[in-house]
């Protein structure tokens, strides 16, 4: 069995009957999804992908890569040569489980927990993690700009606990 355990999955970009086509191509029995973190972002040029990658594999021009793909605006924004997108605060969680609990022989589901968001994250995490397809939690500390330590509060609410006898 084949299971692609990080797809964030993007309706605008790719809707259900697409995505299930293109998993039954490539052999793809299942796909854990996520909500998306940011805006659609344009696919860059080969040229400048070509760059990006040598710059990560050869240490001397890796500083090269960081000014590429790791600049944030003052708002929390992700600025790239193609433009300045969006970051979500909160990632959307609903149509994530929603395409899960629709095809639960194809789809899991993570929830998208952060802890800057602005929701409170126990809550959100409560709210799904009963639900059809639920597998754990997805937390992305660096594009959020948090430490990870502020999620230990979540890491607590996932912990079973024991009954006193």
């Amino acid at each position: 069995m084949i299971i692609d355990c990080h797809y964030h999955f993007e309706p605008k970009l790719l809707k259900t009957d697409k995505l299930l086509k293109k998993m039954d191509e490539c052999g793809v029995d299942k796909i854990a999804l996520m909500g998306v973190i940011n805006e659609p972002i344009p696919k860059p040029s080969e040229f400048l992908l070509n760059i990006f990658r040598f710059s990560l594999t050869h240490g001397r021009f890796r500083f090269f890569a960081k000014l590429l793909g790791a600049n944030f605006t003052p708002e929390g924004n992700i600025k790239i040569p193609a433009g300045t997108f969006q970051l979500y605060p909160n990632p959307d969680n609903e149509p994530v489980f929603q395409i899960a609990a629709n095809n639960p022989d194809r789809f899991l589901a993570w929830v998208f927990i952060n802890p800057r968001g602005g929701k409170d994250q126990i809550p959100e995490l409560n709210k799904w993690k009963d639900k059809p397809g639920f597998i754990g939690v997805k937390a992305h500390p660096f594009w959020h700009r948090y430490q990870p330590i502020e999620l230990l509060p979540i890491a607590v609410e996932l912990v079973p606990r024991k009954n006193p006898s």
